[in-house]
């Protein structure tokens, strides 16, 4: 310290110093700067953490201290059961997670960015060092700042990603849920960890123009949760069952009310399964916020830094090129597909009875208790058959081609409606095709209907249709054998790799400095940087001969498992879950298909 302490008084005696003296020293200044600025950091960390867990405390304390009602209106984290992907409705499947609420913080806010300027800022000044190495002030003066700011940003960068549930509400402040601008939710069980958190931002139906409720809701894998007052918690929207006295009586009074009709539309939402489609610098965000890139960025920056630009260039058009392809070409395109298929059919309209009349609406505009005519074509919404009969193509569920009979639900039923007991004879589900439709004379007179009668009881995400397309945009975790054994020899290579190391900074007498860079060598050729690279290539080259027979895969990880079954545009399952060769049963001609496991 009293040696740069020297070398900087002595460049600050001249008044006027050329650009070679400033870059020596801004050089000098480096490790102090950055110390400083930790040193800050860890005040304004520390602060804030002890005011957040105050602030923590205070909410559990007054749900300790306060009464039951209030406990529950004050509550900060309320469990509940999350919507079943559609891959099987068993409850063990309803796998049960834990909604907590946040507010946006100024602090908070502040502090995260003060965080997030250090591994930019560290990466532009890796870049500057090393133009230094190599046309400036050579090796000797550059290594060890080189070394330091490596190691910073590199340890900040892998914690960040590999704790990223955590990291996304540390700076965010602990509230009450009915106060909440954001809601955190992820699994209960520990086991699973915190990788799978995923925050919200909580919406108010007065942000929407012209919406005639009021109210607080937010939408998470295709599904619209609302604020329920009385369980003071969010529930998802969008299904009803139905009894059968409760269907008779929607179609005796003749449908919702108009006024009724629209206010529900508003606030559970229009009958569309919303798929997100990441833009594409977003897709390539969340493609390279994985901790494998940050140790490929520590392998090229070391290799780039150590005279070995131009395997380092190789490996970063190796690296971000097959990542971009990926994101890219890949997922991104099969989800702007699955976007499509959710989207086919949303132009049509369809005859519903409101307010005792019949009229033509739009079927992105149908909402839950709507009585509906039940006419030949694609079936846009769940429905409960009231009156007259339907013939179904349903193979899109069950991949057989022969056609059932669906008819009305008993009028005195008083059990409410279950699809798995009444949906083989009285549900129509979205998706499916009506063939023929027949309605019942004596109960439709009074109506005008020539075709049967149904009565919505599913929209948008909650349908069959939006399950299948939920199942196959968040598919369940699935850990491959090769994936999971991978951690076991990565720790074998690596203890090799800390041998050598050792042994060079024992042994060979290069100085700790060079000795660094050969123990990240050692490292880098013990674990494969590219060996990420050659699984992504592999399985995208897999994906790639799919597309050719019109499969889309939206996860390249998994043809290698088998079985799957493919889906085509319009819903239907092209084969029978033992391969991929072969399009039907599909009554009509299939075009994109989407790649979908069965397990």
């Amino acid at each position: 310290m009293s040696i740069m302490r020297h070398e900087v008084s002595s460049l600050l005696r001249h008044r006027s110093m050329s650009g070679l003296e400033w870059r020596q020293l801004l050089l000098l200044w480096i490790p102090l700067a950055w110390l400083l600025y930790f040193m800050m950091l860890a005040v304004l960390t520390a602060i804030y953490t002890a005011v957040r867990k105050r602030s923590a405390r205070k909410l559990t304390e007054e749900e300790v201290n306060e009464g039951d009602d209030a406990a529950v209106k004050r509550a900060h984290s309320r469990r509940f059961s999350t919507v079943p992907m559609g891959d099987d409705e068993e409850d063990t499947t309803r796998q049960e997670t834990v909604q907590s609420g946040y507010q946006t913080w100024f602090f908070g806010l502040f502090l995260y960015c003060l965080w997030i300027l250090v591994p930019i800022l560290s990466q532009v000044q890796l870049a500057w060092l090393t133009c230094e190495q190599y046309f400036g002030f050579g090796w000797d003066a550059t290594a060890k700042q080189f070394i330091l700011i490596y190691v910073i940003s590199h340890v900040l960068l892998f914690l960040a990603t590999k704790f990223s549930g955590q990291v996304k509400t540390f700076f965010l402040q602990p509230s009450p849920l009915a106060e909440a601008t954001h809601i955190a939710i992820f699994p209960r069980d520990k086991t699973k960890g915190l990788a799978k958190l995923e925050v919200v931002r909580v919406r108010h139906f007065e942000e929407d123009a012209g919406s005639p409720v009021e109210g607080r809701y937010y939408e998470h894998t295709c599904v619209r949760y609302l604020w329920c007052e009385d369980a003071r918690r969010f529930r998802p929207s969008g299904l009803t069952a139905p009894t059968g006295e409760e269907a008779y009586q929607a179609l005796d009074r003749g449908g919702l009310d108009e006024k009724i009709a629209l206010a529900r539309l508003a606030k559970q939402g229009s009958n569309t399964i919303k798929v997100k489609v990441k833009g594409i610098l977003a897709s390539l965000m969340a493609e390279y916020s994985e901790p494998t890139y940050v140790f490929q960025m520590m392998c090229i920056w070391c290799y780039l830094f150590w005279n070995s630009w131009n395997v380092a260039f190789l490996w970063v058009l190796l690296v971000f090129g097959s990542g971009a392809w990926t994101s890219l070409m890949i997922l991104r395109r099969n989800q702007q597909q699955i976007a499509e298929m959710a989207a086919a059919g949303a132009t049509r309209t369809q005859k519903v009875l409101r307010s005792g009349q019949w009229m033509d609406v739009k079927v992105t505009d149908l909402t839950v208790g709507d009585v509906v005519q039940v006419c030949d074509g694609i079936v846009c919404a769940d429905i409960v058959l009231v009156s007259g009969s339907a013939v179904v193509n349903e193979s899109m569920l069950t991949g057989e081609p022969m056609p059932l009979q669906k008819v009305g639900i008993e009028q005195n039923s008083k059990l409410a409606f279950d699809y798995k007991r009444q949906g083989k004879k009285h549900g129509l589900f979205a998706g499916t095709e009506i063939l023929q439709s027949v309605a019942d004379e004596a109960a439709n007179a009074s109506r005008g209907s020539t075709f049967a009668v149904g009565v919505v009881m599913a929209i948008g995400g909650r349908t069959t249709k939006g399950k299948l397309i939920r199942m196959v945009l968040y598919p369940a975790t699935v850990k491959f054998k090769y994936t999971e054994q991978l951690p076991i020899v990565y720790s074998f290579m690596t203890l090799w790799a800390m041998i050598c190391f050792v042994n060079t900074l024992l042994f060979q007498g290069q100085g700790w400095v060079n000795g660094c860079f050969a123990g990240m060598a050692f490292l880098t050729q013990a674990v494969n940087p590219m060996m990420a690279v050659s699984f992504t290539l592999g399985q995208s080259c897999s994906a790639g001969r799919l597309s050719e027979g019109g499969i889309a895969c939206l996860n390249i990880g998994r043809p290698e498992l088998g079985p799957s079954a493919a889906i085509c545009s319009c819903g239907s399952k092209l084969n029978d879950g033992r391969g991929y060769a072969g399009f039907g049963p599909c009554f009509h001609l299939p075009g994109q298909a989407i790649l979908v496991p069965v397990f």
